[in-house]
């Protein structure tokens, strides 16, 4: 099989539905490609999150009650209308600031068409040729007698048809809030470990309490590489819950032990023991609580 073969089979694997043929191909694959496996591994978490889905949780995410439909569809039209409104504000804005524009420009144009008007109908000297002094002297006296009359146009004088626009109304946002800490994210007290051996291969297992069940923490040593592992919870009155699985690649048990996490819906005292499997299903090494 090819990887992408191999990856579309993975979650029907990991939930343990494959025929033996294919999951017997599949296993084979995984011995020789470490990127499956990779991918086998993120998978694991899967078969113990779906445990914890409900029949009824099902059928309320298929069906939403009516209400949360309503509540959807109003919020739906009050952000409609409210987008209206803002839309309405900017375009009054806009021909505000248009209008305002053009009259402006019209007002000064009229101021500078009043000055030359005045600057024109003042009286002409002409310079006598015996009086050439004098008579340049009388015409700058007339042409600043004129200046003074003329009408002052400064910017003071501009009427201000601009004022500051209205701040459009904040739309509702999201209220900071002070999240409480959750009973799961409190300390918890872990159980005393539980060993088991069998050959070279050792498993250490330690429980610890969580709100919907038991967070289980695996230590494994002397499992040869390459192979697949499940972690099979058995409870006292015979449920079965597995986790996993994960694969173990080339040189892992070198250093540390390696540690597998799941989680099951059985609370600690309804645990028997814990027992590691392989992919055929046989039992690898168990450790009794």
């Amino acid at each position: 099989m090819t990887c992408e073969e191999v990856r579309i089979s993975l979650g029907v694997h990991v939930l343990g539905a494959l025929d033996a043929e294919e999951a017997a191909e599949v296993e084979a694959h995984l011995e020789t490609c470490v990127e499956c496996r990779a991918e086998l591994a993120a998978l694991s978490g899967l078969p113990p999150l779906l445990a914890l889905v409900s029949a009824e949780d099902v059928e309320r995410a298929a069906a939403p009650p009516r209400a949360v439909l309503d509540r959807l569809v109003a919020a739906s039209a009050r952000r409609g209308r409210r987008s209206r409104a803002l839309l309405a504000l900017a375009a009054s804005v806009v021909v505000a600031a248009v209008g305002g524009t053009a009259w402006l420009s019209a007002a000064q144009t009229a101021s500078q068409d009043t000055v030359a008007g005045s600057a024109a109908a003042a009286p002409q000297y002409e310079t006598a040729p015996d009086g050439g002094a004098g008579s340049a002297a009388a015409a700058g006296a007339a042409s600043d007698a004129a200046a003074a009359q003329a009408p002052k146009v400064g910017n003071d004088e501009i009427p201000q048809i601009f004022g500051a626009p209205d701040s459009p109304v904040p739309s509702p946002g999201t209220v900071a809030r002070k999240v409480e800490q959750s009973p799961a994210e409190e300390t918890v007290t872990a159980s005393p470990e539980a060993r088991g051996s069998n050959g070279d291969m050792r498993l250490t297992v330690r429980l610890v309490p969580q709100e919907r069940g038991t967070q289980v923490v695996a230590r494994v040593a002397g499992v040869p590489a390459g192979t697949v592992c499940t972690l099979r919870v058995i409870g006292k009155d015979g449920t079965v819950s597995v986790l996993g699985p994960w694969a173990v690649g080339s040189g892992e048990y070198r250093g540390p032990k390696m540690v597998f996490e799941g989680s099951t819906a059985l609370s600690p005292g309804q645990i028997e023991r814990v027992e590691l499997a392989g992919a055929d299903g046989r039992t690898l090494v168990a450790a009794r609580l």
